[in-house]
């Protein structure tokens, strides 16, 4: 005998109240407690409220037709764990036996389904409370829960590990689906905790047409993170595993990130704001030291606000554009534009900072977002008296704040103006299609930097005129209109 509800079954028996539906009903929660394995923590709602927590969950063996041919077909192993689980002997009492080992089943693969229907990371929120439970169970529609039951008895576990089965089904299912050898099969699967994650994952896999043969080269440990990241992210995750390469391979299976900021890139390359290219710059300045954490972090905050309104093209760490961008380089005339290579500096180009007089204009340590606009946008330029127009600009309101809290002196640290103190400020008004970079303003010299600056991106000097006011403002009048 073995388990919290078949304790509770001998302490209401000792007390002579028990009957065939009690008995059930103490099965159920027992079937679905063993079945949840270590997601066991999360069953609040079985401990808090049973009784509505049953008439949530028996919905769902209700909707399987064949449920008593469902659990014939249960492999021996599971029964052998129902017979653990149950707390009467069946021949003392065949009866009780019967109606606990009926319910039990019940909630074993009320539990399964439940698992392999709803999203990811789901199931144990879904039984946090019985309302919870409810909404859970109504949304899984009749065709998933009868599919899922029929996989329920394909499941091999152990006597001894709840919900732990299949690796070698499941595997062979994988090398079948995808061409993984058995052995790379089982070790994706290995950090799968439950019989339902374990299945959903090889369905991912399986749905997204990933290469078996470049699974097969990964290591060990890399393979169990593939199984470990698809299980955490889903599609997602299965479709990063599949299409990123190298991508996965040096982002996913490193240490170097927290799971927030992955989930912030598995998030970002969902909603297509970034791609594989924009990974592995990311990747390699992570490996080589260049961005941090934070700095990822604030890469991928910036180009999800751009998104919203522009098309993000590409990320690029802040060291890597200041030396060898095609832009700057025809922008200096060291390159024409056709000496370019699918738009990127042939090998033997020498980087932007061996130029003299050039300072790199990005903090190198950031990463640097470029983007296409989508809609006209307004931004800001200062300047002195004669170089009014020029590609570097500031957001409105980034510019609003600096100049409104520390004044002339302000502007000129926080965006590095060598310069010195700007005189004017013109209002300029970029058109639809035009390219631009945002970044984050490099140290130089004694000037800080570390405000956001907008590049207009154009391969020759002369930007538009009619961009421009035909009379800039004075910084002070400006800055006193903004008050």
């Amino acid at each position: 005998m073995g388990g919290v509800w078949a304790a509770a079954s001998e302490e209401i028996r000792s007390q002579g109240v028990s009957n065939v539906v009690v008995e059930k009903n103490l099965g159920t929660l027992q079937g679905m407690t063993t079945g949840a394995g270590k997601s066991i923590d999360s069953l609040r709602a079985l401990y808090n409220d049973p009784i509505g927590s049953i008439t949530a969950l028996r919905e769902i063996p209700a909707a399987i037709l064949n449920f008593r041919a469902i659990i014939a077909a249960i492999p021996q192993s599971i029964e052998d764990k129902q017979k653990q689980n149950n707390p009467h002997d069946p021949d003392e009492n065949s009866k009780l036996y019967q109606s606990y080992r009926m319910g039990w089943y019940e909630g074993y693969i009320a539990w399964f389904v439940i698992e392999s229907s709803i999203p990811t990371g789901k199931a144990g929120k879904a039984v946090k409370s019985s309302k919870r439970f409810q909404k859970v169970a109504d949304s899984i529609s009749t065709p998933k829960i009868r599919r899922a039951a029929k996989l329920a008895t394909r499941a091999k576990r152990g006597k001894t590990t709840a919900l732990r089965y299949g690796k070698l089904q499941l595997s062979r299912g994988l090398s079948t689906g995808i061409g993984v050898t058995k052995k790379t099969g089982e070790r994706i699967l290995s950090p799968v905790p439950t019989v339902g994650k374990q299945y959903r994952v090889s369905k991912l896999l399986d749905r997204q047409d990933i290469d078996g043969e470049k699974l097969n080269r990964h290591s060990p440990d890399e393979q169990r993170k593939i199984g470990e990241f698809t299980n955490r992210y889903g599609d997602d995750g299965a479709e990063l595993a599949s299409d990123g390469g190298p991508v996965f391979q040096q982002i996913v299976t490193s240490d170097t990130l927290d799971a927030a900021t992955t989930d912030r890139i598995v998030r970002a390359y969902d909603q297509h704001i970034i791609d594989e290219d924009d990974i592995q710059r990311i990747a390699r300045g992570l490996d080589e030291g260049d961005i941090d954490q934070q700095a990822v972090t604030r890469g991928l905050t910036r180009a999800q606000r751009l998104s919203q309104d522009h098309d993000v093209t590409a990320l690029r760490v802040g060291s890597d554009a200041n030396t060898r961008d095609p832009y700057y380089a025809v922008w200096y005339g060291k390159v024409s534009q056709s000496d370019l290579v699918d738009g990127e500096l042939p090998d033997n180009y020498r980087p932007n900072d061996d130029y003299p007089g050039y300072s790199p204009p990005h903090k190198s340590s950031s990463i640097v977002v470029e983007a296409k606009l989508e809609s006209e946008s307004r931004f800001v330029r200062v300047h002195g008296e004669e170089i009014q127009q020029g590609p570097w600009m500031m957001p409105v309101n980034e510019f609003r704040n600096a100049a409104t809290n520390g004044g002339k002196s302000a502007l000129e640290d926080r965006y590095a103006l060598l310069d010195g103190t700007p005189k004017y400020v013109s209002e300029v008004t970029v058109p639809e299609g035009e390219q631009i970079r945002v970044s984050i303003v490099g140290r130089q010299g004694e000037l800080s930097g570390g405000g956001t600056q907008i590049e207009v991106r154009r391969y020759h000097r002369g930007l538009e005129e009619k961009w421009f006011p035909q009379k800039p403002t004075s910084v002070e009048n400006f800055i006193n209109g903004l008050k």
